[in-house]
């Protein structure tokens, strides 16, 4: 955000792959913007299990949907490495600011609840790890950094149907891995 937005940002330590930002129930203090990298946003199931609910990007807000309560509803952590800064209100809040700041905050919100409520009900595991890829892709602008593990618990698949819908989705690539291993 902007100087004078109403918002103080301060950096946050860069954080290593699989380095947590936020814990599940930790106090919420405060929303933090991706500035690099890429962060799973996950929530611990009652039965122990994960379950990853989103992977932010530069530009996309972490911890936004605990504004209202008193501590964090998923952890948040770092993969392949990622900085963050957090964001707190200045002491005069958003008073006399132009309403172009909310307005701005309000559309990244927007977006992002769109982003998480994306119906894959009824698409093949094919076709929900394709939209996947895509939407990553661009919204990121480069290559998928997390593990076919985490985009299957992230779709809702296991990890050997993500590798074989990645596999149905490029067979020239697949073919190539067929042919290196007859080769050795």
């Amino acid at each position: 955000m902007a100087s004078g937005s109403g918002f103080i940002a301060r950096r946050v330590t860069p954080l290593v792959s699989g380095e947590l930002l936020v814990r599940q129930g930790a106090p919420f203090e405060a929303p933090f913007v991706v500035t690099s990298g890429c962060i799973a946003v996950t929530e611990i199931l009652a039965d122990g299990g994960e379950r990853i609910v989103a992977f932010r990007v530069p530009g996309d807000l972490v911890g936004i949907e605990s504004w209202q309560d008193d501590v964090h509803r998923y952890a948040a952590q770092a993969i392949g490495g990622a900085t963050v800064c957090r964001l707190r209100w200045s002491e005069t809040g958003l008073a006399g600011r132009p309403p172009a700041v909310v307005r701005r905050l309000l559309e990244k919100v927007s977006r992002m609840l769109e982003q998480a409520t994306r119906l894959w009900a009824g698409l093949s595991a094919v076709e929900r790890v394709h939209r996947f890829a895509e939407d990553f892709t661009a919204r990121f602008g480069r290559p998928l950094p997390m593990t076919r593990a985490q985009i299957g618990r992230h779709l809702g698949i296991a990890e050997e149907t993500v590798v074989r819908a990645f596999a149905r989705l490029d067979p020239s690539r697949a073919a190539r891995r067929r042919s290196r291993r007859r080769m050795t």
